[in-house]
């Protein structure tokens, strides 16, 4: 189809800056695009009618006939080049019992959700912009390319709906090996770090990360990691489930998680995680500056795996870390190291790839670059992560043209 449209513009400027001027012209442009879009929509319309397209796109087998093809009735759009109008195409669904139903079809036809103004292009735009910076900075960036301007509001919408619409699961193309984490966020009454934001993730063959599932809500919730394994229950049955391994620190819940899938799913502790732990049980403890040196140094050397020294070796460091915990009377650090031992193996025995979940951590400082801007509701944050997540590890592109 080829569109010809003769265009009398008159258009102000004030003065010779290019960019100026090209602001001003993109702003001019909203009539000649409702002319376009009145023109496709139209000529796009009858074709898809003749060809049953559109009885399929309508979900109807019956006959349809044109209520309103060429009329005057029009529906107003918020475009990127400003407010449009377009024709308002209706039909008639002709009935078995002999009754006609009628429908509008416009916003069927170019890519807008019932009810809605703003097409669904846009608002994949909008949502993939503000997960990749605030929503401040979003309207700037779409300003500054001389676009309609949008309320944050209306980013705060288009976010939510895309994270709606955005599905996740399992790469059939991945391994059956997956790594669990959570990570603080600040949200509403809450305080600084009151929700945990839950991610479960897969490793490709490539050794990258694949977003499987996200949630939030709170620390410790069992609930919140049964329901986040939950793909990985659908996708894996019977002994299929038993050859998964999931790669996560010492949380109980993250582990009521997994053995949800099955109970003879492999777990594997992370390594990076033990270390960085300790120092919490060393605070609770008010360990000495001389013995927190000693104390990391031995527990380092007993689980890290660039040492090369064999199993057996490594537990007696972590025997002997236990038994200066005892002697010392530090008891957290004592019973923190004693649950270390468990699945710390794992790889090892059963031949894994992955030890430790430096490339999880990667993926949560991601999350946190857009969490630590704002306080959010739970909502909110969910959204804008699993946008941003699925955006840079899942690949997920917003279609911005047919």
């Amino acid at each position: 189809m080829k569109i010809s449209i003769a265009v009398n513009l008159e258009i102000e400027v004030k003065n010779c800056n290019l960019l100026h001027l090209s602001k001003v012209f993109l702003s001019s442009l909203g009539i000649v695009f409702s002319q376009i879009v009145s023109e496709a929509v139209r000529h796009y319309g009858q074709e898809y009618k003749l060809s049953g397209e559109l009885g399929a796109q309508l979900g109807d087998e019956g006959k349809i006939s044109w209520k309103q093809l060429n009329g005057k009735s029009t529906t107003k759009l918020h475009t990127l080049f400003g407010k449009i109008e377009v024709p308002q195409l209706q039909v008639y669904l002709h009935q078995s019992d002999g009754s006609k139903q009628v429908k509008n079809v416009t916003r069927l036809l170019i890519g807008v959700s019932p009810y809605q103004r703003l097409p669904d292009y846009v608002k994949r735009m909008m949502g993939v912009l503000s997960s990749l910076c605030s929503y401040r900075a979003a309207q700037s960036c779409m300003t500054l390319l001389g676009w309609m301007k949008f309320g944050y509001g209306s980013f705060r919408r288009a976010t939510a709906w895309v994270a709606d619409r955005l599905s996740l699961g399992v790469n059939k193309k991945g391994t059956s090996e997956f790594v669990a984490d959570g990570t603080g966020i600040g949200t509403l009454k809450t305080g600084k770090r009151g929700s945990e934001l839950k991610v479960l993730a897969q490793y490709c063959k490539d050794g990258s990360l694949h977003l499987v599932n996200i949630g939030i809500g709170k620390y410790m919730s069992k609930a919140g990691w049964v329901a986040l394994f939950e793909p990985l229950r659908e996708t894996f049955e019977g002994a299929a489930a038993k050859e998964l391994s999931v790669l996560m620190d010492g949380c109980k819940a993250i582990l009521s998680g997994a053995k949800s899938v099955h109970e003879r799913i492999k777990i594997q502790r992370d390594i990076w995680h033990i270390c960085h732990q300790l120092k919490y049980y060393i605070w609770k403890d008010k360990v000495s500056k001389l013995h927190k040196i000693a104390l990391i140094k031995n527990v380092f050397k007993a689980v890290s795996i660039t040492w090369y020294r064999p199993k057996e070796e490594c537990l007696e460091l972590m025997a002997s870390a236990i038994l200066f915990c005892d002697r010392q009377q530090y008891k957290h650090c004592q019973n923190y190291l004693m649950g270390c031992c468990e699945h710390l193996f794992t790889f090892e025995e059963q031949e894994l790839v992955h030890e430790n979940s430096s490339k999880m951590e990667r993926m949560m400082r991601t999350v946190n670059q857009r969490m630590d801007i704002g306080v959010w509701t739970d909502q909110g944050a969910l959204a804008v992560a699993k946008i941003r997540l699925a955006y840079f590890y899942n690949g997920f592109r917003p279609n911005m043209a047919a």
